[in-house]
């Protein structure tokens, strides 16, 4: 796939695509997958299906990360502007955005933008989960399983 544009939703659909071609396999375990391209890097947990819980989306060396959550809080509308809190370990990052429309899902989705340099994403590489709030609703995510994808995601995305 060659991208022609570099806005949030040109990397949604690139993090959906690969969603997609995973889900040609028949594995459907949660877990955290990385992919490189030219244009993206994608950091992204969920199982093989159509439905992604958490994807973090970058432009190489742009510093500025995408952040997509699959389902956010039934009380919710599409189009609305709302905070979503992530923890992991000791660092907390409150991140602005909108919700989407999720069909599958039935309640909307999340897009938002934190800087590459966040100590969240270094936090993400030593803490056992992430815990997400929006609105009424948590979730953990677990970390363990990621591996040396966190670190290796962030130095993609940051600035050299």
């Amino acid at each position: 796939m060659r991208l022609t544009s570099t806005t949030p939703i040109a990397m949604l659909a690139v993090a959906l695509s690969l969603a997609s071609v995973a889900s040609a396999r028949a594995d459907d375990k949660p877990k955290w997958t990385m992919t490189t391209e030219k244009n993206a890097v994608t950091l992204a947990y969920g199982d093989d299906s159509e439905e992604t819980d958490l994807a973090l989306i970058c432009k190489p060396h742009s510093n500025s990360v995408s952040i997509f959550l699959g389902e956010t809080d039934k009380s919710l509308k599409p189009k609305m502007q709302v905070t979503v809190t992530f923890t992991a370990g000791a660092a907390k990052a409150a991140v602005p955005g909108k919700t989407t429309v999720n069909e599958l899902a039935g309640v909307p989705s999340f897009e938002g933008e934190l800087a590459a340099t966040d100590p969240l994403f270094d936090a993400m590489a030593g803490a056992p989960s992430i815990s997400i709030r929006v609105a009424k609703t948590t979730k953990d995510i677990p970390l363990k399983t990621m591996g040396s994808k966190a670190l290796a995601f962030s130095k993609a995305c940051r600035k050299s």
